[in-house]
């Protein structure tokens, strides 16, 4: 697993999410929602606000009792990445054990930390690289701390036909950045 720190990787990182029509308007409206410290919750969220991307989103509600967070709702694209249904299963369920465990804690330190998640995947293919780009937004409700994550997917590339890939992937097809509150507002690409 490969967790960017440098400062130039980072701020590019934003700058990429930034440029694709259906991660920003989730993230800016995320970004708006985020006040005193405290995370959006779940029913603060707007679809309203960013309808374009809503086939690129899933939401993932924590089970306590599970231990592991389950699929809540998963948007056309992302449920066309994967040859299961998404909805109602866990990410034991959908992964191998030691994939589940290693997103699980990602999200869960994103929540944490009140940070959001940037994911970047990049596959070798026959005769180029197929790219891939999430964000994972945390969501707790105020009064019940529920955890919900938000995540929208946008791949250059079609991601039911090479589902394969994304079995086989090893951990540095995948590059994480985590960006708090303070860090993204500092930057100037919210104008």
């Amino acid at each position: 697993m490969t967790v960017l720190r440098n400062l130039e990787d980072r701020s590019y990182v934003l700058k990429d999410a930034l440029s694709h029509k259906y991660l920003r308007p989730v993230l800016q409206h995320w970004l708006s929602l985020f006040s005193s410290g405290h995370l959006p919750a779940r029913q603060d969220m707007d679809p309203a606000q960013f309808a374009v991307s809503m086939p690129h989103i899933s939401l993932f509600d924590w089970d306590e009792s599970k231990g592991d967070f389950y699929c809540r709702l998963a948007g056309e694209d992302v449920s066309n990445s994967f040859i299961k249904r998404l909805k109602t299963h866990t990410l034991a369920e959908l992964y191998d054990e030691q994939r589940a465990s290693s997103i699980r804690r990602l999200w869960l330190h994103a929540v944490r930390e009140k940070s959001i998640l940037f994911v970047l995947s990049s596959f070798e293919n026959s005769d180029s690289r197929l790219n891939g780009r999430r964000i994972i937004l945390p969501l707790q409700d105020h009064k019940t701390g529920a955890v919900t994550i938000m995540s929208v997917s946008y791949y250059d590339y079609d991601a039911g036909y090479h589902y394969d890939k994304h079995l086989n992937a090893t951990p540095d097809d995948y590059k994480y950045v985590f960006l708090n509150f303070d860090e993204l507002t500092a930057q100037a690409a919210f104008d």
